[in-house]
């Protein structure tokens, strides 16, 4: 669209005559060719060609109108201002140290901002405001993410979909964290306060179901506390080399491999997203514990147990598709045969 906007302008008659006819016989996309013959005619605009073949296009399509951007397949305006009135506004003064003092307090003072939205109306401008509030400080001091973190094990609320949203920017935010220093990844309080949320919130708090594409468990998984979990718990136990020393060995701790092996046989919405985590890390999680938990997640990608199950450890394996001996020997290669009738187009 950016060339014909450049060009016909000083294109001679019959270089826009050979363009349209192209564009009317061989642009198989109804709307494609809809949108190019009009940007033909806006901009030659003294060519009868161009718009014979546009009027042609609006007579067989008359509910259809020219779009002021046609070079992009969506345009979405957002309207930012700063002026929003004070009494809509979230008031969360010293939020940092109530996060470590009194982090129930400071989780009650958080959801406060929080209201009930249908489809026809937004949430208050005051819960936006808190989430960035938050945000701004689990992303500025650790103590206060993790208080507000251990908190959130245990914190009730009528309205938990605010909680799960609470608890998914401080996950983010200890994520980056922990990314950003090797102590922090290697923490065994880390991975126990993983644990602990695992156990006592991750079933408390939605999950986003996967949407209508056929691909889209990763996607749902990323946006999820559970997904967030999930990849906050391998980060921490993620070793820099992975290879046991023997074909039997594994260099899993037990409390690591019991909390692996819990998020891979659930069957709830929770569980579900942090199966699909864990196959995007399925090399080295065979590479650690060949019999035990690699194994364990190499199984789940057989159709012939679960397709539905399969499905959603496939998307996730292939979000990062690595693969050794090992991995063709324990069944891969044979999982994926199995699997290949299966994949829609």
């Amino acid at each position: 669209m950016s060339l014909i906007a450049a060009a016909l302008p000083a294109a001679s008659p019959p270089v826009v005559d050979q363009l349209v006819v192209a564009v009317r016989d061989h642009e198989t996309s109804d709307r494609i060719r809809f949108h190019k013959l009009a940007w033909i005619a806006h901009h030659a605009a003294g060519s009868p060609t161009a718009h014979t073949a546009f009027d042609a296009e609006q007579a067989a399509h008359p509910d259809w109108r020219v779009s002021e951007h046609p070079d992009f397949l969506q345009w979405v305006e957002i309207t930012t201002t700063s002026e929003t009135p004070d009494h809509h506004r979230a008031d969360l003064p010293n939020l940092a140290s109530l996060m470590v003092d009194d982090p129930a307090k400071a989780l009650e003072l958080i959801v406060s901002h929080y209201t009930d939205s249908d489809t026809d109306t937004a949430p208050s401008p005051g819960w936006f405001d808190a989430l960035r509030c938050v945000q701004a400080v689990t992303d500025e001091d650790l103590q206060a993410c993790l208080s507000l973190l251990e908190a959130l094990a245990s914190f009730e609320s009528p309205h938990m979909d605010a909680v799960a949203l609470v608890a998914s920017t401080a996950l983010a935010s200890l994520d980056k964290a922990v990314r950003q220093d090797d102590t922090l990844r290697e923490s065994t309080n880390i991975r126990r306060l993983c644990v602990r949320l695992w156990r006592g919130a991750a079933d408390r708090w939605p999950q986003p179901e996967p949407g209508t594409r056929e691909r889209d468990w990763t996607q749902a998984a990323a946006n999820s506390c559970a997904g967030k979990l999930a990849q906050l718990f391998l980060l921490t136990i993620k070793p820099r080399q992975p290879r046991a020393s023997a074909e039997d060995a594994t260099l899993l701790r037990a409390g690591d491999a019991l909390m692996l092996r819990a998020m891979l046989k659930g069957d709830t919405a929770t569980s579900h997203h942090a199966q699909n985590v864990c196959a995007q890390h399925l090399w080295w999680l065979h590479r650690l514990d060949r019999h035990g938990v690699g194994r364990h997640v190499l199984t789940s990608l057989d159709p012939t147990t679960s397709q539905e199950r399969a499905v959603r450890f496939w998307e996730g394996y292939l979000y990062h598709p690595r693969w050794d001996h090992e991995l063709i020997e324990d069944g891969l290669l044979q999982h994926l045969i199995a699997f290949a009738p299966h994949i829609n187009g």
